[in-house]
């Protein structure tokens, strides 16, 4: 997994710890193809990782809370799912958008 610090601030790498440390806790495999980056739009820090549907990150807001976001791989439409869910990898079988069996 590759870290994009090059334009992180130092919030934002500390934001990355947080998510790695709480992927660790919930026992995902953080060694494969992926990396952690700030989206530019959102201000989202998140870490991306081939080998799961959903993409953790802290929003910008200022708590440290993480939430897991759920993409359709047809349509693109988004939603969060609970950690819960994403532990269990639990995740919608159907987009909610397009109706995509994802």
């Amino acid at each position: 997994m590759e870290i994009k610090s090059e334009k992180m601030c130092a919030n934002e790498l500390r934001k990355v710890a947080l998510i790695l440390t709480r992927l660790s806790e919930i026992g995902w495999d953080v060694s494969g193809y992926g990396f952690a980056d700030v989206n530019p739009n959102s201000g989202n820090t998140y870490v991306w990782l081939e080998d799961y549907a959903v993409t953790p990150y802290i929003s910008l807001s200022g708590d440290d809370e993480i939430n897991y976001n759920f993409s359709c791989s047809n349509c693109g439409e988004e939603w969060d799912v609970s950690e819960e869910n994403a532990r269990k990898e639990i995740y919608p079988k159907r987009c909610k958008h397009c109706k995509h069996e994802c």
